[in-house]
């Protein structure tokens, strides 16, 4: 499982999704994290769904509120120069 309050990307989604036949990885966003904390009870039935999205349809469950960020990383040759060094 990974969690973030700053969402994922449009890269992490498509791995996670790329992924399912060999192992699982549920992404948890900032709304989620929100529900869970407000009600710990609910999080057996949020991890159920988001596993029985993904294992089913083959595509990520975010909360409805949820927008992939659509920036990609860059590859570490599109850095630039350290200076002086």
């Amino acid at each position: 499982m990974i969690v973030s309050v700053s969402g994922f990307t449009d890269t992490v989604i498509e791995e996670a999704a790329k992924c399912r036949g060999q192992e699982l990885v549920l992404l948890l966003g900032e709304e989620e994290l929100t529900e869970v904390l407000a009600a710990p009870a609910s999080v057996a039935g949020l991890l159920h769904r988001k596993r029985d999205h993904l294992v089913t349809h083959g595509r990520v469950h975010l909360a409805a509120g949820a927008k992939p960020r659509r920036r990609r990383r860059c590859p570490s040759s599109d850095l630039p120069a350290l200076e002086g060094g």
